[in-house]
């Protein structure tokens, strides 16, 4: 089966542009094409790299090129583009941003045409992707589509083009009944629970990157009198590393006569000189900056670690968590998590049950004074195996049937832009 998968950006190792956005979703969608290459022929293009064709593994990352976007320029396309930057009031760059965007639209229909794919994956519903969605419903072929995070649900994220997006996509599944799969039973019950759609698919994420990593866990062995959290992500609002820090002092006091507490945060993004001047304001100690590391140096700190913290405000999954279950690691995050009766065990996690500063510092001074079973951690972490999920995009693609209707496609434009 030819499959044609279509998202933001995707990690490409050694790739000027591949490299560009190291975040969950992009080492998730960069797995499951790994995966779905295994058994299919798969083509995947991207709006964030600007490539020649090339072989990445077993599948095909399709040449892209300022060259390539104009060549299959489409009036439509530039129009709409014009309409977004209209109404969400955006500044000229944004507006050059957006026309990018819709201009590849009319590429995908050159992909389409060419390589004639049996089924149109697309990944994730937001300014990057409504384009192929305008573009798929040209043609008779089946589409699915894989929500990888919510933000229309919570009040504390500000992005009212996204929100109107994502509001507009779901109103349209509920009235037609299009493919939709989401990473977690948490966004599924938050969209029935407003919405009542029940044509929702849930597949977990998983892990699979752990193959070449070597246990370093040995080497020097650890500090008895030294306790160590890391936190791994974007530094990003969302991502909400400013609470963890908030936090860190009272931690640190709590166990001040038994041990010292050291905070790695690994990940770079918007946020950092922000955490950078709250740090110097307030005079914090025992924690590390780390930036942005390459994976097998992202598992070691994890392994070495006594607990991740994942402070996330919002999250679809939460990809940290199960890298850290793999590892052996226990994790503290929120209750309210998308997917935390799907991470949830009490052999592997603490949950803060609301957002307050006192509620995480609890949590995690609970976590840090529990004795863990790394080897049973391990073992939950088999739940989300590659072959365990694979099977479930396997049902996914093999039973999906419906093609989007262009009117239907015309209707959600019209609705966010009303």
């Amino acid at each position: 089966m030819k499959i044609l998968e279509l998202g933001p950006y995707i990690l490409i190792q050694g790739h000027k542009h591949g490299m560009k956005n190291q975040t969950g979703f992009a080492y998730m969608f960069r797995d499951i094409v790994d995966m779905l290459a295994d058994q299919h022929e798969v083509y995947v293009m991207t709006q964030s790299i600007l490539t020649d064709e090339m072989h990445v593994g077993k599948w095909v990352l399709l040449k892209r090129s300022i060259f390539t976007i104009f060549r299959n320029f489409c009036w439509k396309y530039f129009v709409t583009a014009l309409k977004f930057g209209n109404k969400f009031g955006m500044n000229f760059k944004q507006r050059l941003k957006i026309i990018f965007y819709f201009l590849s639209a009319g590429q995908v229909e050159a992909v389409i045409k060419t390589h004639r794919p049996d089924i149109i994956h697309i990944h994730s519903i937001d300014i990057y992707t409504v384009p192929y969605f305008m573009a798929a419903a040209k043609y008779d072929i089946p589409v699915i589509c894989t929500l990888h995070a919510l933000v229309s649900f919570n009040k504390m994220i500000s992005d009212k083009m996204h929100r109107r997006i994502e509001e507009a996509y779901l109103q349209m599944i509920i009235e037609n009944g299009y493919d939709v799969s989401v990473v977690s039973s948490g966004m599924l019950e938050r969209i029935t629970s407003r919405y009542g759609i029940n044509k929702i698919r849930v597949i977990l994420n998983f892990f699979s990157i752990l193959d070449n990593y070597q246990s370093n866990i040995s080497l020097g062995g650890k500090k008895n009198d030294v306790k160590t959290i890391v936190c791994v992500g974007s530094l990003a609002y969302r991502k909400n590393q400013i609470q963890l820090l908030r936090v860190l002092p009272v931690v640190q006091k709590h166990f001040a006569d038994k041990f010292e507490i050291q905070l790695n945060i690994i990940g770079d993004g918007e946020d950092w000189d922000m955490l950078h001047t709250y740090v110097d304001n307030n005079k914090l100690s025992g924690l590390i900056f780390n930036g942005r590391l390459q994976k097998p140096d992202v598992y070691a700190n994890i392994e070495a670690s006594d607990l991740l913290v994942l402070p996330s405000i919002d999250e679809g999954f939460g990809l940290p968590i199960i890298e850290a279950y793999n590892l052996g690691t226990p994790v503290v995050t929120f209750g309210d998590l998308d997917a935390i009766n799907d991470l949830y065990s009490e052999d592997c996690m603490v949950f803060a049950k609301d957002h307050k500063d006192e509620t995480l510092a609890k949590a995690i001074i609970a976590a840090l004074s529990r004795k863990w079973d790394k080897d049973v951690i391990r073992s939950f972490s088999k739940k989300f195996s590659a072959d365990v999920i694979s099977q479930q995009y396997e049902e996914y693609i093999q039973k999906a049937t419906k093609a989007l209707d262009k009117r239907d496609i015309d209707k959600f434009i019209n609705k966010i832009l009303s």
